[in-house]
């Protein structure tokens, strides 16, 4: 009982000394909620933001750049990136666009998917099918991989 106390002693002493923090507030994006974060394989940031659209950090979250070329809607629900490093975001009630160029221009992607549709998630399976989710799970099949530019 003793080695009990002696631990829970030091372990208390010990937290005090070396507090851990695991979070640091970055400077931005500003412009409303970030609903979503992903990052490439370079290392970028992509935020989706409420009101604002996509944001890119290059700098780890220091700096926030506006990346929306070619977007028609400015609530972004969601973002996922494949293997090949194209951005895909989820919108309010404007589907889903992609990015094959590190967020600086974007195109509608919405083959298949019904007009004046909100994207809650996305995800990308290891073969490359992308998953969207509304109300409940989709899958878009062969067709619509190809047109949006998979085979």
């Amino acid at each position: 009982m003793r080695i009990f106390w002696f631990i829970l002693f030091i372990s208390q002493y010990t937290i005090q000394l070396y507090p851990q923090d695991f979070w640091e507030q970055t400077n931005g994006p500003y412009g409303g909620l970030v609903y979503d974060l992903a990052i490439n394989s370079s290392g970028h940031i992509f935020a989706g933001s409420q009101y604002r659209g996509v944001f890119r950090s290059t700098d780890n979250g220091e700096n926030w750049i506006p990346k929306n070329n070619g977007l028609t809607a400015s609530r972004i629900y969601s973002i996922t990136i494949n293997s090949s490093n194209h951005i895909f975001v989820g919108t309010y009630q404007n589907g889903v666009f992609r990015s094959t160029d590190n967020g600086e221009n974007w195109i509608q992607i919405n083959n298949g998917i019904p007009a004046n549709t909100s994207v809650n998630a996305l995800a990308i399976s290891s073969n490359n099918h992308i998953l969207q989710e509304q109300r409940e799970v989709e899958f878009c099949d062969q067709q619509i991989m190809e047109k949006i530019g998979y085979k």
